[in-house]
This record gives C-alpha cells, structure tokens and sequence, in this order.
C-alpha cells in the first residue's frame, strides 16, 4: 500500500493540469485539502473561471488512490441523485491518472464530541437509510467487500502484541461468530461515518444539513455496517459505550433489528484495521473504543 503524500497542483502531470482546465477554465486559487486518509490522493480546492469552486480528487490508476477514485465514481454515476454528496460535476482518465472533480460545498466538519449538537444532527438525518429500488452489478456488496477483511482481522488478532489475554480473546470471538452475509442489504451505505467525512451546512436548520464525502468506500449493505461505524466513532470521540447504545437504540429503528454477532464483529474488524483515531479530537484509538464496547455489550467490566 503506497502510504499518502500531499501533492500539490504543481505535482500534479501536465496533461491531467490541462485537462481539468478545459473544465474550470482558468484557475484563481489551487489549495490543497487536508488529508482525509492513508490512501495517495491529491485533494484541492479548486476555484475556476468557468466552474466556481470545485474540489479536485485525484491519484495514479495503479495506487490504492486510484483504486478509491474509481470505486467513488462508480457509487455517485449508479446513484447520482440518492447520495447525500457534493455532486460529480466531472470525471476522466488522463496520463494514467484518475480525476473527479466534485461540486464544492459550504459548511464544517460534524463536531461529534459530548455535548455537541451535531450527534443529533447526525442521527436524525436520512443517512442511515438510503434505499436503492435497484442495485447496480458495478457497484461492490458489502458481504462480499468485508469478508477478506474479517479473515484479514483473525490474523491481525493473533499477530497484536499490545492485546492482553482477554482481549484478544474477545475480538477473536467477535470474528469468529460473525456471519458476513448478515450485512447484506439494499441500502446505501458510505462505508466510513467518521467526522471527517461529514459536513454540516453552514445553515444549519436547513432541510438537508447533513453532507457526506468521500464515498470511496461506498457499498450495498445493511444499515448496521453505518450505524456501527458512527457508533464507534462517538466512541472514539469521548461518549460512554452505554449513552452510545441508548442514542442508537432510540433514534435509529435499524439498530434494534441488527443481529448482535453482526455488530460486535464489525466493532472488532474496525477496531482492527484502523489504526490511527479518525480525526483531530479524538480522545480513544478506534482498538481502546471498539474494546470498551464490546465490553460494555458483554458486560465484561
């Protein structure tokens, strides 16, 4: 896996430059994004003549990058009016590269924390039930996309020299007992509900306040693959395993129907294969969250 790099427009080859700017004409200003993940992707804010502001997401056709890119154009063309994202104003394949170039929208990263007014926002938004009349053979299935990655997991547990007896115990029977074909579904669902992937309109109030980007991750799913993702992530961000389960279980109607094993499997693959606290704030790993919910779920403590 190529580890991410910031590159800058300059960086970028001549002929994919060219080829943006016969979309946005002129440029006015080129800024970089801050990163939003490990994969090679050049993320800019971008401000043409012709186009207004536009985010530009771009990586090499043979890196994890281009990979991701591929897959995110995939989701947003097979379902371009059901995702609560910027809008794909363009994409190509130039010199090798991948491009999107994305609608730029106003607002701010969620602020999940206690006491912060977006978790409500956040559950209380259309999000976690983005139903799909018909499912598109290009785009990925969740139980197919997660399978590798729970056997990937397995090893992962054996392999952790920072987990006690107990814990590894604990993820290892998560996985084991997790039935992959449970997440199938027919919902949309992003794949990584974390704050840096959700944006709240700069009016607030307003009908759709809620953006997500970045869905390179995207899949057909069950609702739970989300809603255990975010939930770990309140975690993350400081909210007790029990507050987090109340939240979920009274606004979230899918919740309750998720299969136990289900979740506690997808607690432990994240736990596992994200290494690093999802966002700047966060007071837990996603290993120290995921383990003190599972704790919590089977009231080890």
């Amino acid at each position: 896996m190529t580890a991410w790099q910031q590159r800058t427009w300059e960086q970028l080859p001549g002929p994919v430059q060219e080829a943006v700017q016969r979309y946005t004409g002129p440029l006015t200003s080129r800024d970089p994004v801050p990163a939003t993940g490990t994969r090679s992707v050049v993320v800019l804010h971008l401000d043409g003549a012709a186009s207004g502001p536009v985010i530009l997401k771009a990586a090499p056709c043979e890196e994890d990058g281009g990979a991701a890119i591929a897959r995110e154009q995939t989701i947003h063309v097979a379902h371009e009016h059901a995702l609560p994202a910027p809008a794909l104003r363009w994409r190509s394949q130039v010199a090798n590269w991948r491009v999107s170039l994305f609608t730029h929208v106003p607002g701010r990263l969620a602020m999940l924390a206690p006491g912060g007014e977006d978790v409500m926002r956040v559950l209380n938004s259309q999000i976690f039930d983005l139903r799909v009349a018909v499912c598109r053979e290009a785009v990925r299935r969740a139980e197919v996309a997660l399978s590798p990655v729970r056997d990937d997991c397995l090893t992962l547990v054996d392999a952790a020299g920072d987990l006690d007896a107990g814990e590894r115990d604990l993820l290892r029977r998560a996985l084991l007992d997790f039935d992959v074909n449970t997440v199938e579904g027919e919902v949309i669902v992003h794949g990584d509900l974390t704050s840096r992937h959700i944006l709240i309109a700069q009016d607030a109030e307003a009908g759709n306040p809620v953006t997500l980007v970045d869905w390179s991750g995207g899949m057909y799913g069950d609702p739970c693959v989300d809603i255990t993702g975010f939930g770990l992530h309140l975690g993350e961000r400081g909210h007790a395993p029990d507050y987090v389960e109340m939240l979920l279980l009274d606004r979230l109607p899918a919740w309750k129907a998720a299969p136990l094993a289900t979740v506690d499997g997808l607690i432990a693959m994240r736990a596992l294969t994200v290494t690093a606290p999802a966002s700047p704030g966060c007071l837990f790993t996603p290993l120290e969250a995921g383990l003190a919910w599972l704790r919590y779920r089977h009231r080890l403590d």
